[in-house]
């Protein structure tokens, strides 16, 4: 059986919630809220550096994985749940995450790459030793966002919970971004890109 690790990347803690960080946590959320109104047995596991949730589909078992160990260790226990499930086909790692370089509204599917600056990404690297996984970019960058961004702009707002209108762009990204990854899973997964409203 075909087997694929999804990982939402974010920050564990309830200060964290609604952040733009988090949006890979809210793209999980979803993904499972999908799996259980559809009826499948989803077996769950949590754990000090993570929770887990596994399920068979037709003929792929997924593993869903949120890291607990804050944004900048997200290697760890990535790496680890990867290994105890021998998750090593590049095609077979997939992870949804922030993008400070897109702007709010854009979600993008890309494969391989450098992190470009983002903490979790380039743990994952690192605790892989490889790039060549999926990512599932959501972009965050605020329409105010200077074109020179001063030292800790991004760092501040990317951990300061959003309101509003820019609340609810977030949420409509995360239903948009767990769109993409059932299509992906339905029918293959490949270089794509959305934008809201367009």
């Amino acid at each position: 059986m075909n087997k694929i690790l999804i990982a939402g990347l974010g920050n564990p803690g309830k200060q964290y919630k609604n952040t733009p960080h988090n949006i890979g946590f809210e793209v999980l959320d979803r993904l499972l809220e999908a799996f259980e109104n559809g009826g499948g047995a989803i077996k769950e596991t949590h754990a000090r550096e993570a929770a887990v949730w596994e399920l068979s589909t037709e003929n792929t078992k997924l593993i869903l994985v949120k890291p607990l160990l804050y944004m900048n260790l997200s290697g760890i226990p990535v790496s680890r749940v990867a290994k105890s499930h021998e998750i090593d086909e590049s095609n077979s790692l997939w992870i949804v995450h922030d993008d400070v370089d897109l702007d709010a509204g854009v979600i993008k599917v890309k494969k391989g790459g450098r992190s470009a600056g983002h903490k979790g990404v380039e743990n994952i690297i690192k605790a892989l030793g490889k790039n060549d996984f999926w990512r599932f970019r959501a972009g965050i960058r605020p329409a105010d966002s200077p074109a020179k961004r001063p030292p800790g702009f991004m760092e501040e707002f990317v951990t300061k919970k959003l309101l509003g209108e820019d609340l609810k762009t977030m949420r409509k990204s995360a239903d948009v971004c767990a769109e993409m990854v059932l299509e992906s899973l339905e029918n293959g997964i490949r270089n794509k890109k959305r934008i809201l409203g367009v």
